[in-house]
């Protein structure tokens, strides 16, 4: 059985990146090698050929590449933003038809009705219709120019109108039932600044002044008391002698 002699890469590199010849199928031919096993080691070892014994027309495509690499150089004049007027317009028109649900007479019955529901209207949902995400929209509302003024003041509105229209969606329909009552609360509590209501109990921290200052009214008040009592008993006292007189 004949034994495979071992390839040489380091003679086969040196006669490539000394040849002016380009490719490297002539390569693999003459030494017997694979030509994709041959790619593969020019690519990881990135063999480079010398420039100083190219022919000119390998000068000529080296200066049109480093052209077209400068040419895809990414601007410095940063992305222009997305921000239309017209926005204004539409945030109000996609948020104003807010009906949570509708209801439907039977054409046959006047007495039978069916509720049907409404899909919520969302701020990721208009986002998703003029192609940008819900963060954009909220910063679009909520920017600031170099004088702290805001920068879009009519979207500012236009987006609080939006989310007030919202809201009364979302009441609406988690009264009605026709939305999930416990994520209603959720997206109000979240969105839209609601809390529940709550009782606070605050701890009287008694000292002895405060102590001092109650015991001085309970003996004022248990004074007026006795003598009002005094004055009670005196007076039936007067009126009973008045009768057996």
């Amino acid at each position: 059985m004949a034994v495979k002699s071992k390839t040489n890469w380091l003679e086969i590199r040196a006669e490539w990146e000394a040849s002016p010849l380009q490719g490297y199928a002539w390569l693999a031919t003459k030494y017997g090698v694979d030509k994709s096993n041959l790619k593969k080691r020019m690519d990881k070892e990135q063999w480079l050929k010398n420039t100083t014994d190219l022919p000119p027309i390998t000068t000529k495509i080296t200066t049109k590449i480093t052209t077209k690499t400068t040419d895809l150089q990414p601007s410095k004049r940063g992305r222009p933003t997305k921000y239309k007027p017209e926005y204004c317009q539409m945030i109000i028109d996609y948020f104003s038809d807010n009906d949570a649900y509708e209801v439907l007479e039977h054409p046959d019955d006047d007495t039978k009705r069916r509720a049907f529901l409404n899909r919520l209207k969302t701020m990721y949902k208009f986002a998703q219709k003029i192609c940008v995400d819900v963060d954009t929209v909220a910063n679009w509302a909520n920017a600031r120019d170099e004088n702290g003024a805001l920068a879009n003041p009519d979207f500012f509105g236009a987006y609080k109108a939006a989310m007030t229209m919202q809201a009364a969606m979302i009441l609406e329909g988690g009264m009605a039932g026709v939305y999930n009552p416990n994520m209603s609360a959720l997206i109000l509590k979240n969105n839209h600044g609601f809390r529940d209501t709550q009782t606070v109990e605050h701890d009287i921290v008694q000292t002895k002044e405060f102590e001092s200052k109650l015991d001085a009214i309970f003996e004022k008040t248990l004074k007026k008391s006795l003598d009002a009592q005094e004055g009670l008993k005196d007076r039936f006292s007067r009126i009973i002698e008045g009768e057996f007189k």
